[in-house]
């Protein structure tokens, strides 16, 4: 499933750039979850984290 890891993450990327941030959650179209009830907060370092993360694996696998 490397390939589609790597799709994926290209496509986190483009949001980030795109945001210049990252944000808590995101949807299937890539908006940030904004709610009557509930927002997504930016800035999160949680998802910047677990996206290093997982580019870094992908690297590692790669090797």
């Amino acid at each position: 499933m490397k390939k589609e890891s790597e799709k994926v993450l290209k496509r986190i990327a483009k949001l980030i750039c795109k945001h210049d941030t990252t944000s808590e959650i995101y949807n299937s179209r890539g908006k940030r979850i904004k709610t009557w009830i509930y927002q997504s907060e930016n800035r999160f370092s949680w998802t910047a984290g677990l996206f290093i993360l997982a580019v870094n694996e992908i690297i590692k696998t790669k090797k």
